[in-house]
């Protein structure tokens, strides 16, 4: 949870408290599919609720091994009204990571990195998009280059 409070621009609750314990519970017996059944009827009996899409999210992005529905719920959290600015934070660098990783769409990871800077200027999730930044786009360069 310490990366978690990294982001979250010094919030200081993690985006899903306690409240998904039978899910939690499938996820210690590695009822993986199980566990994100009943994420998917939560968020279908929640439209907006970010934290249900989050904490589905992260286990789509690990154990559910499907980055193209983590990425989707990743966006409806950004944009609920229901979201508080940790939540925002956190789904715009989940999602950079899925598009910098399993997604492989760093452009797209370039416009989640612009979007906290401008959402959030003088935070420390700015500060890190900035450097995230400079750093792909240096990457984005060498690539070009050494091509």
């Amino acid at each position: 949870a310490d990366a978690m409070q990294y982001f979250t621009a010094g919030g200081s609750s993690t985006p899903y408290e306690e409240q998904f314990s039978q899910e939690q519970a499938l996820v210690m017996k590695r009822d993986y599919a199980g566990a994100l059944a009943l994420y998917e009827q939560r968020i279908a009996a929640a439209p907006g609720e970010p934290r249900v899409r989050i904490a589905a999210a992260d286990l789509y992005m690990t154990h559910g091994a499907n980055p193209a529905r983590a990425a989707e719920l990743l966006r409806e959290v950004q944009r609920s009204p229901q979201a508080a600015t940790g939540h925002d934070v956190y789904a715009s660098n989940k999602l950079a990571d899925l598009y910098l990783g399993p997604l492989g769409e760093p452009r797209r990871a370039l416009v989640e990195f612009r979007r906290l800077i401008e959402r959030y200027p003088g935070s420390t999730a700015a500060k890190h998009a900035r450097l995230a930044l400079a750093n792909l786009k240096e990457e984005m360069i060498r690539d070009h280059t050494s091509s």
